[in-house]
């Protein structure tokens, strides 16, 4: 007598359905119960198939779930199924720090997957312009699992640099195909302080007017 089951996958937020058989035998199956988790019984008794289906499949849902077919009179056999939970990154292309021309090497653009299992892979593809440019990389693994992935672009602030289309992509297991997510760099110029000059009460005085502006309104 044998119980034969698998090993499965899902994504989350999926169903999913586990199953179990019981073969070799012609003896009377009494019943199946199932170790581990909320799960929904559509297995047969008397086809010795003992599947069950969880619905909306959560993170916590992730184990090892066991089958046991109990038999008159030779007793119980079970089989262990290992459930594995993929987790999708949420991704997005961010700078936390406008980039200013003049300024020595920093971040031009961050691209995040967030939270993703198992860790998403991720790189910056810039082109021609890409010569110019680095990247430098950092994650954090978190206690449920999950891992986030920064991916920056280092790179001179310049004006050549302004506009320049980059794109991030996106590979991990949990997602049907590849993403790409176009970037357009922005570069600040540096504030400027102007004198304004003005007559009050015959008095000359001076206004510093403060002026930000982006290369590409100029």
């Amino acid at each position: 007598i044998r119980v034969i089951g698998g090993r499965r996958t899902v994504v989350q937020g999926e169903d999913v359905d586990l199953s179990c058989r019981l073969i070799e035998t012609t003896k009377e199956l009494k019943h199946i119960t199932w170790q581990k988790g909320r799960v929904q019984f559509i297995g047969n008794l008397s086809e010795n198939l003992g599947s069950i289906r969880i619905t909306s499949v959560r993170l916590l849902d992730e184990g090892t779930f066991t089958c046991i077919f109990s038999v008159f009179p030779s007793g119980a056999y079970n089989t262990e199924i290992p459930l594995t939970v993929l987790v999708p990154p949420v991704v997005s292309v961010t700078v936390d720090v406008p980039p200013v021309i003049g300024e020595n090497e920093g971040v031009l653009a961050t691209c995040v997957a967030a939270g993703a299992k198992p860790q998403a892979e991720v790189k910056w593809i810039s082109g021609t312009f890409g010569s110019l440019l680095r990247t430098v990389t950092n994650s954090t693994k978190h206690a449920n699992g999950t891992t986030t992935i920064l991916r920056h672009l280092l790179g001179v602030p310049t004006r050549a640099a302004n506009q320049q289309q980059v794109q991030c992509v996106v590979n991990q297991s949990a997602l049907t195909t590849e993403r790409s997510y176009n970037y357009n760099i922005d570069i600040h110029c540096k504030c400027l302080l102007l004198p304004l000059s003005y007559t009050i009460n015959r008095h000359c005085k001076y206004i510093l007017l403060l002026l930000s502006y982006t290369i590409d309104r100029h």
